[in-house]
């Protein structure tokens, strides 16, 4: 999630890379919004909330499914 989470670089362009290791390493405020932000989108990523997405998209794609776990 560019400029909310972190930044996308493309790796292959050093000057660029480095440009935003540098301003991670002289801006703390910056540095710590974004790593709060980084924790807080990570922690929505759990095994248990993946797997209620999960069965959600299998009855979205699959209705007679649905039908039949509620029996």
């Amino acid at each position: 999630r560019n400029l909310e989470t972190g930044f996308l670089v493309d790796m292959d362009n050093r000057v660029k890379v480095a440009e935003k290791i540098g301003l991670l390493l002289r801006d703390e405020k910056l540095r710590s919004e974004l790593s709060e932000n980084a924790i807080r989108w990570a922690n929505k990523f759990t095994w248990e909330n993946s797997a209620d997405h999960f069965l959600e998209k299998v009855f979205e794609w699959f209705p007679k499914l649905a039908s039949e776990s509620a029996k």
